[in-house]
C-alpha cells in the first residue's frame, strides 16, 4: 500500500515510529495541494507525542478529532 501511495506522491512513503513501512497521508496531501498552486501553512505536531493533541493511538476511543481547512483572502 505504501508503494501505491508513493506512486501518487513520493513524499508519502515513510517509516513509522516503530520502524515499519508507513504512509504519511498529511505530507502527501500537502504536496498535492502545493503542486496545484495552493498555499499551505503547516501546523507541526504529532498527536501521538503531544499530550495537548488528541490521539486515538495513544488514548483509545475517547474525544473528538477534526481537521481544519481555511481559505484566506489573498
Amino acid at each position: 500500500m505504501r508503494d501505491l501511495a508513493a506512486g501518487v506522491q513520493p513524499v508519502s512513503a515513510t517509516v513509522s515510529w516503530t520502524g515499519t513501512p508507513a504512509i504519511d497521508v498529511a505530507a502527501g496531501v500537502v504536496a498535492q495541494l502545493r503542486d496545484a498552486g495552493v498555499e499551505v501553512r503547516w501546523v507541526p505536531g504529532c498527536s501521538r507525542e503531544r499530550d495537548d493533541l488528541y490521539s486515538y493511538r495513544r488514548d483509545g476511543p475517547t474525544g473528538r478529532f477534526a481537521g481544519v481547512v481555511a481559505r484566506s483572502a489573498s
